[in-house]
């Protein structure tokens, strides 16, 4: 997995980065850029990443997106299930359904609110 530490840091250092993206792929680049120029934080989490090792917690408070790239919908969704139980403000998973783009979505309050829209 690639990124994290990227989010740890920059919250250790009192800065909350604008976005995470948080992209499921095959295997994590050679050369990961994480932090973009805009403070969006890339996490790239591999096949081989073991999800019960990541700490999510750091991502407490901020937009986070659960992006699928592998085809992998029982790792998306668990991914994604993660996330929302450390309370992020907004939660986006978008997932193709056949022709059909579904965006699941998650705002954080009490009770957290959900919305899916298709496109």
């Amino acid at each position: 997995m690639t990124g994290m530490d990227v989010v740890i840091a920059l919250r250790r250092s009192g800065v909350k980065p604008s976005a995470v993206f948080i992209d499921l792929v095959k295997e994590a680049p050679r050369d990961p850029y994480a932090l973009g120029p805009t403070g969006i934080v890339n996490i790239n989490i591999a096949r081989t990443d073991s999800l019960a090792e990541i700490d999510f917690r750091p991502l407490v408070g901020l937009r986070v997106h659960v992006i699928d790239h592998v085809d992998d919908r029982a790792r998306h969704r668990k991914v994604a299930a993660m996330v929302a139980a450390v309370n992020p403000v907004h939660l986006t998973m978008p997932v193709w359904e056949g022709d059909t783009l579904a965006v699941h979505q998650r705002w954080a309050g009490e009770p957290a609110r959900t919305e899916t829209y298709r496109t």
